[in-house]
């Protein structure tokens, strides 16, 4: 039946506004100017106990489609992510205040998609040193090594750690990828800001098994033939508002096809 009023707002586990954008949603216009970021409606606990089934639902119909596997993005800001840090997470019962409270839900759904898709066919993705979405906490560092040594008791396919997108959250100590490392053994993806030179000098250091890229794949379109081609240029990351559809930019392919190929 959909919801009203207050049950129709965002959801997170605390009422704790973003406090980035000058308060503003900057990709949601309105004829009267940029839309005000509204207050996250605070989850119930029967909400947040159907929250893994929802994940279940959507890794079965990945299943259903061919996928071999899927992520679970807990990281920059998103729903679990706000669960796993203290900034945003003040719940007072068993989902929030300890590390081991917090990491509770993302705990539940790892194992719910678990029961689709093979441990070694599920990864996860954190940010413990992100400011992006008004993100970082005081008590990052140990909150996320605790969470890295939890996340290696699952066995999954790897773990997908964020370096930044910018510049990391000034409140507290960043947590190192040696540090990482001395509690995961698994396979650890790094991700931000690398390039070829920069992500084969983080490989040979042992602390990371790879690097994943994202936004230099929307403006080179064949990156792996230019990476491989020593000393091919690669076209500039895209800004935004070249492939960032907004209600008044409605750009549908473009953005996403027309970037010019490796000659």
């Amino acid at each position: 039946e959909g919801y009203d009023g207050e049950m129709k707002k965002g959801v997170a586990p605390s009422p704790i506004p973003h406090t980035g954008l000058n308060g503003k949603q900057s990709f949601t216009k309105l004829p009267e100017g940029e839309a005000d970021i509204e207050v996250p409606r605070e989850l119930t606990l029967e909400e947040i106990e159907a929250i893994p089934a929802e994940y279940k639902n959507c890794a079965e119909r990945a299943h259903a489609a061919g996928f071999d596997g899927v992520e679970i993005h807990s990281s920059n800001g998103f729903l679990l992510d706000t669960f796993l840090q203290s900034s945003t997470n003040h719940r007072k019962d068993e989902y929030g205040g300890s590390p081991e409270n917090r990491f509770r839900l993302v705990g539940k759904v790892l194992e719910a998609v678990c029961e689709v898709f093979p441990s070694h066919r599920v990864g996860i993705r954190i940010s413990p040193n992100g400011a992006y979405n008004s993100m970082g906490s005081v008590d990052n560092h140990d909150a996320f090594l605790y969470y890295a040594k939890r996340i290696a008791d699952m066995d999954l396919a790897y773990l997908h750690l964020t370096n930044g997108i910018g510049p990391p959250h000034t409140l507290g100590a960043m947590l190192s990828l040696d540090e990482l490392r001395s509690v995961y053994a698994g396979t650890i993806i790094a991700n931000s800001e690398y390039d070829a030179q920069s992500a084969e000098k983080e490989i040979e250091t042992g602390r990371i098994d790879a690097v994943s890229f994202a936004r230099l794949f929307i403006s080179n379109p064949d990156l792996p033939e230019r990476f491989a081609a020593k000393g091919s240029p690669l076209n500039d990351i895209a800004e935004y508002s070249v492939w960032w559809s907004t209600v008044e930019n409605e750009l549908g392919a473009a953005g996403y096809t027309d970037f010019p190929k490796m000659k």
